[in-house]
């Protein structure tokens, strides 16, 4: 199985005010992954290297974006983000995230993934980062 990786950086990172309502963060997109046409892609992972200021934050959703808009399946994870910036890996080899692809798909500069913390404290806020974000489609190439 081949794969491709893209990463963009966002140096520092982009802090986001979380309180007692989720916070939607950008659109991270134009990752442009170059996959062959007549490919069969089999997953989609998304290392988020995250944090947030007093570790209150947490995913309330994270999810792909195909065709600039939030599309599949809610890949958050529980527990609150580490203080310090630390990778967290969603999908994988052979996750789609509940939706079928082409290789136009994640070639089209409006593929990517959509970052939605939450506070997870009853009073208060804090700041989340996203501060790099790299996507990586796993593929199969038919022989002729």
């Amino acid at each position: 199985m081949g794969h491709y990786e893209q990463e963009f950086r966002n140096r520092p990172g982009v802090p986001r005010s979380v309180g007692k309502r989720t916070l939607q963060l950008p659109l991270v997109t134009t990752f442009a992954i170059d996959v062959p046409d007549g490919a069969t892609i089999h997953g989609i992972a998304f290392d988020v290297e995250r944090n947030a200021d007093s570790g209150l934050a947490a995913d309330d959703t994270i999810q792909i974006v195909r065709n600039g808009a939030v599309a599949g399946a809610n890949r958050a994870k529980a527990g609150a983000w580490p203080t310090t910036l630390t990778d967290a890996t969603y999908g994988g080899p052979d996750d789609t995230w509940g939706l079928a692809w082409t290789p136009a798909d994640v070639r089209a500069g409006t593929f990517g993934l959509s970052v939605a913390p939450r506070y997870v404290d009853t009073a208060g806020n804090d700041r989340a980062h996203v501060d790099a974000v790299r996507a990586t489609v796993f593929y199969t190439v038919d022989c002729d």
